[in-house]
């Protein structure tokens, strides 16, 4: 059965025989991350037919690769969510339309609360999920299997004890889980894994390994850390290695990032009664907070309120906020951001750019935006002046 990329997994964890599968990591999220310019061509597709141009290009790029036929044809059923924004909404109808009246592939629109601080929304959201567990039993043929559910959610728990205790590291001198190598595990293990893969349980513990013995022998993972930095806002997906950039070219180390900063409560993880009923608001919590929902969604206080206070708990003295031209989120906090900014004497760096398309903000271009910074405003000079300008023409 097919799921939206962009939404939690959690609600196929009592499903061990149903597969579930997302067109979009193989046609444009991995494509993406390999070569900036991947989905240059379904973003145009999209808007020759009609849909709008100022809407996040990610979206845009999946519905343009459905509009393109290039998306294969299978699943006996499909689930999306209501992931993140109007882009996504946009996106998931046009595919829809598609997959139900020419593919003949039956749809449920998983609608989940975006208030999700809110307890008066949980019940609706909990609704929702027996909803969509109801589609997929009747789609499939398959039942769901609560002895299958509490495995998985045991491990769930366990990567996020370990995601807590890498955070832990991060707020002293000697992060070792951070950066690149948390924001997309985080992504992988937390929201399309779900914890229904075991191996996912021994790569935490061989990770967590690692990061414990480096962290007594205080490694650092480059020769200079000059500024302690917290990355907030969505970030570059064509540019994702630009975190290991920031640290080796100008020492700003990049403690953690808003994506990764996602739901940290244990789920029901013993087979009970009364915990079959609460795994049901334990989905639905986590669906409510995949990666790029937890933030952007459920009020100004998790998006405005709780950077500042991570900052304080990492003892940052940087702010890296994405400034993603079309996240219409993030664009109207942009004069909070500063004030409070200013008040609390935190260097507040705003990074442009437009999640897909390098069109917008080249590679170069977003490095330059911390060249001229870091040139400027901090009086510095780079740690490594030969990676100022790299050459991108290449794209991988």
């Amino acid at each position: 059965m097919l799921l939206d990329e962009n939404e939690m997994q959690s609600v196929m964890m009592g499903f061990p025989t149903v597969v579930p599968l997302s067109r979009e990591i193989a046609s444009t999220y991995i494509p993406v991350l390999l070569n900036q310019r991947a989905a240059i061509h379904y973003i145009d597709v999209a808007q020759e037919y009609g849909l709008a141009g100022d809407v996040c290009p990610m979206p845009e790029a999946e519905a343009g690769v459905s509009i393109d036929d290039d998306a294969p044809i299978l699943g006996c059923c499909a689930v999306q969510c209501n992931t993140t924004c109007d882009g996504s909404l946009l996106s998931n109808g046009v595919i829809s339309k598609r997959l139900e009246f020419e593919d003949g592939i039956p749809v449920f629109q998983l609608a989940t609360p975006l208030r999700h601080t809110n307890e008066d929304v949980q019940d609706y959201a909990a609704q929702e999920i027996r909803n969509a567990i109801a589609f997929i039993e009747e789609h499939t043929g398959e039942k769901w299997d609560w002895t299958h559910y509490f495995e998985c959610a045991k491990r769930v728990n366990y990567a996020t004890k370990c995601r807590l205790e890498w955070l832990e590291m991060s707020k002293t001198p000697y992060p070792q889980v951070f950066g690149s190598n948390l924001a997309l595990y985080t992504e992988t293990n937390y929201m399309a894994i779900s914890g229904r893969l075991p191996v996912f349980e021994e790569t935490d513990r061989k990770i967590m390994k690692l990061a414990e013995k480096a962290f007594k022998k205080k490694k650092m993972a480059a020769n200079e850390y000059r500024h302690r930095a917290i990355v907030w806002g969505v970030q570059s997906h064509y540019y994702m290695d630009f975190l290991v950039w920031l640290l080796n070219c100008w020492g700003i180390v990049p403690l953690t990032d808003m994506l990764s900063m996602d739901n940290t409560d244990m789920i029901a993880e013993v087979d009970t009664p009364e915990n079959r009923e609460q795994a049901i608001y334990d989905i639905a919590k986590l669906t409510e907070r995949m990666i790029m929902r937890n933030r952007t969604h459920g009020g100004y206080r998790v998006l405005l309120d709780d950077l500042w206070k991570f900052v304080e708990e990492f003892n940052a003295d940087m702010v890296i906020l994405w400034e993603h031209m079309s996240c219409k989120a993030l664009d109207g906090m942009h004069g909070l951001f500063e004030q409070r900014a200013r008040e609390l004497g935190i260097n507040l760096v705003w990074v442009s750019h437009d999640l897909f398309d390098p069109r917008v903000v080249s590679r170069q271009g977003v490095r330059d935006q911390i060249n001229t910074y870091m040139r400027t405003v901090m009086g510095e000079e780079p740690v490594d002046p030969t990676l100022e300008v790299l050459p991108d023409e290449e794209s991988w």
